[in-house]
């Protein structure tokens, strides 16, 4: 078969008819050749060749034109390892040696989706609470791989709007992230909860999400699950402490439009995604601008009772803004959700652009607390149930027609 001249070498037809092949099964002479350090051989061969392929791979990403090594990070210099158990990493405040039970202990359960369940836990030695995020294992590559890039995300990104990653272990059946315990509950809570709602609380709420996504981006990262939901206030007491959570469907962004797994929440998928075209951090701008929508009128822009037609409105960008709802409301506002909600990411307006936008500075703070949104927190309060609709996870089947990618 290893014959340089093609000519001479054997066809699959002669292959099966040599000597070899038509050796009987229960001949005696092969069945007991024992090949037990071949297999061994094989092992380290696997490993070997893994290992050259992800080489081959990181050699070629550093030398793309946008490659910033300066924006990617998997582990700082703070981060400490256990050499003697490799299944336990503490990034901050862990101690080598010591596994996540010696550390932290599991109070009550805040909320479970799937294989993933987010408890309120304790550090033992300083009493202090933490909200934990407990993933099962189920031995899959994929899986892990995913949790590993969450982590080094997280990690690698430090800023007072957004949920800091204090710890992380990783054991044979779980992965646990231990993060700061956010007590302010989800924006809509923080919206349907408040006595008085005008439009300098929404806008205020959306200074501190740009400033998140602002440095998110500038990170090369897209969240790719933004939404209410997961933006976290960390007193009930501080309107403006939103952080950003769930950072399950992130990803790096190492050239513009190089992302092409399907994601995120259908209310808030930008249309790229559901045109199955390769996207990057511009698909978060639209999430944010169905968010501000949300904030400012208690419904978003596109809402259908069946799927198709709701992802049919995004892809074409149909949406209004209904006079009877938004007559009160600066036309500043609508100004900046206009520049958001555009079907074209290359027009969309970026996090940094949208910040110096005049809704944002510009406009007169007490005028801005004058317009009440009492009334979008009773529509708000309607329409909590249909769009708080679960997130598709990447690659989910869509229920339309997905367009080739370009």
């Amino acid at each position: 078969m290893l014959a340089i001249d093609p000519k001479v070498r054997i066809t699959a037809n002669d292959a099966l008819n040599s000597p070899w092949m038509t050796i009987s099964d229960s001949n005696e002479s092969i069945s007991t050749r024992h090949l037990d350090t071949t297999i061994q051989g094989l092992k380290k061969f696997c490993a070997k060749r893994k290992l050259k392929g992800l080489m081959h791979m990181v050699n070629i990403v550093t030398k793309l034109p946008n490659w910033d090594p300066g924006r990617v990070s998997f582990m700082s210099e703070e981060t400490t390892t256990d050499s003697t158990n490799p299944n336990s990493i503490t990034l901050e405040s862990g101690k080598i040696g010591q596994n996540f039970d010696d550390l932290y202990s599991l109070l009550s359960e805040v909320k479970s989706k799937g294989d993933t369940t987010v408890w309120k836990g304790l550090r033992k030695d300083a009493r202090k609470p933490y909200a934990i995020k407990v993933i099962k294992r189920n031995n899959s590559t994929n899986d892990d791989s995913d949790v590993l890039s969450e982590v080094a995300i997280l990690h690698s990104i430090r800023h007072k709007h957004v949920v800091k990653l204090h710890d992380y272990f990783e054991e044979s059946s779980r992965f646990l992230l231990v993060m700061e315990f956010m007590t302010g509950g989800d924006v809509f809570d923080r919206i349907l909860k408040n006595t008085k709602y005008s439009e300098r609380d929404a806008r205020d709420l959306t200074l501190a999400l740009l400033t998140a996504i602002e440095h998110i981006h500038s990170c090369s990262i897209a969240h790719r699950d933004l939404k209410p939901q997961n933006l976290l206030l960390e007193a009930h007491n501080r309107d403006c402490s939103l952080k950003v959570a769930d950072f399950g469907f992130a990803r790096r962004v190492h050239t513009p439009q190089s992302l092409i797994t399907r994601c995120g929440t259908p209310t808030y998928v930008a249309p790229e995604i559901l045109k199955n075209h390769p996207h990057d951090e511009s698909a978060d701008m639209w999430s944010v601008g169905v968010t501000i929508f949300v904030a400012l009128v208690g419904y978003p822009p596109f809402m259908e009772d069946r799927q198709r037609d709701l992802f049919h409105k995004i892809r074409q960008g149909e949406f209004q803004f209904h006079k009877k709802d938004w007559k009160c409301i600066s036309k500043e506002a609508q100004d900046m959700i206009r520049s958001l909600l555009v079907v074209d990411p290359s027009h969309r307006s970026t996090a940094e652009k949208a910040l110096k936008h005049r809704w944002i500075y510009g406009m007169d703070d007490m005028a801005l607390s004058q317009t009440s949104l009492v009334g979008s927190q009773r529509k708000l309060e309607k329409s909590m149930e249909r769009i708080s609709s679960p997130d598709l996870p990447e690659d989910a089947p869509w229920i339309i027609a997905a367009t080739p990618l370009v």
